[in-house]
């Protein structure tokens, strides 16, 4: 039961530093925009 318990947590704890590192990818990349968009408006 223990183990099922530590199974499903690790599948859970997989599956949301999964999804973090896809919207840490995608904040990056709007960042990145933005910055090219002050860069490009600044000069």
């Amino acid at each position: 039961m223990v183990g099922s318990v530590g199974f499903a947590l690790d599948k859970r704890t997989k599956n949301a530093l999964m999804l973090s590192r896809s919207t840490a990818r995608l904040e990056n990349r709007v960042f990145a925009y933005l910055a090219v968009d002050l860069l490009n408006s600044d000069g």
